[in-house]
């Protein structure tokens, strides 16, 4: 299934509880400030993984879960406190944020990131 940029922008912001700016500077400094990488990568991240995604878990994985693994590397709070800004259980945010590094780390072999 593929997601486009715009997809996870929305989910993000809806996520950080912020309004989408009209600057696109400052959305990609706040996209990146919570998840490490723009939405155009997790875009990429997406789509270079989704047929891999089934196969692995056996369980029809959202966007959101993606972010969720994103979140993880780049902010290592307390459980609890991660849980919280998705608005989920401590239990169901760390099921997902292991099952997409692991699938991220089984599936990309390379990520080339230029800032």
């Amino acid at each position: 299934l593929f997601m486009n940029e715009q997809i996870f922008t929305n989910l993000g912001f809806n996520i950080i509880n912020k309004p989408i700016s009209i600057n696109l500077i400052v959305n990609e400094r706040r996209f990146k400030s919570f998840f490490g990488v723009t939405a155009a990568i997790c875009s990429q991240i997406w789509n270079m993984t989704s047929e891999h995604q089934y196969n692995v878990t056996k369980i029809q994985l959202q966007p959101v879960h993606l972010l969720i693994a994103l979140h993880f590397l780049k902010c290592y709070h307390t459980e609890s406190v991660n849980a919280a800004l998705f608005n989920i259980d401590e239990k169901t945010y760390r099921k997902y944020q292991w099952i997409f590094i692991d699938i991220i780390a089984n599936k990309i072999d390379v990520v080339i990131y230029i800032d």
